[in-house]
């Protein structure tokens, strides 16, 4: 049995206008997790019980003073690293990560220097949707690399966390 609940307004429509918002902010995000894969169509549509996101950026010095001009927003500080921020925003999870610049490539610093992740080329996409403008959103090549990844994520985790 699945006890998680997963917010009403957490639909496409209310993804897209988040980002516009941060857009607005000169915060540009990419789509990332469980609601890119749904967009690419490499899984079914299902209820998402948060927002991930994709952030470039040297670090997390803009979004840091933008989130906390925010009233509305609910930073979770446990889920405060060097590669993520994390806030709830009407009642929605969103994760933001961190892609920082290296050589021609993105990388994100998990858990400071546990494990950095090496992002493949073309890992910044577009697509056109059906009923929303343009969105930008990580490749399918990227999500892919991503799942395959993360069990050394999952690792720099228990590492860092034992320390």
């Amino acid at each position: 049995m699945n006890d998680r609940t997963y917010p009403p307004n957490n639909t496409l429509p209310f993804v897209c206008a988040l980002m516009w918002r941060l857009e607005e902010a000169g915060l540009r995000t990419w789509l990332f997790g469980g609601w890119a894969e749904e967009v690419w169509q490499l899984c079914p549509p299902r209820a998402h019980h948060d927002i991930d996101l994709l952030y470039v950026a040297p670090d997390f010095q803009q979004l840091d003073a933008w989130m906390a001009q925010q009233g509305e927003l609910e930073p979770v500080v446990g889920k405060r690293f060097h590669h993520k921020r994390a806030f709830i925003y009407q009642g929605v999870l969103v994760e933001i990560f961190l892609l920082e610049h290296s050589d021609n490539s993105f990388i994100t610093k998990y858990f400071g220097d546990k494990y950095v992740l090496t992002w493949p080329k073309g890992t910044l996409s577009e697509v056109q949707l059906a009923d929303e403008p343009r969105i930008s959103l990580a490749s399918p090549e990227a999500l892919l690399y991503y799942r395959e990844q993360h069990e050394q994520v999952s690792g720099a985790y228990e590492a860092y966390i034992k320390e």
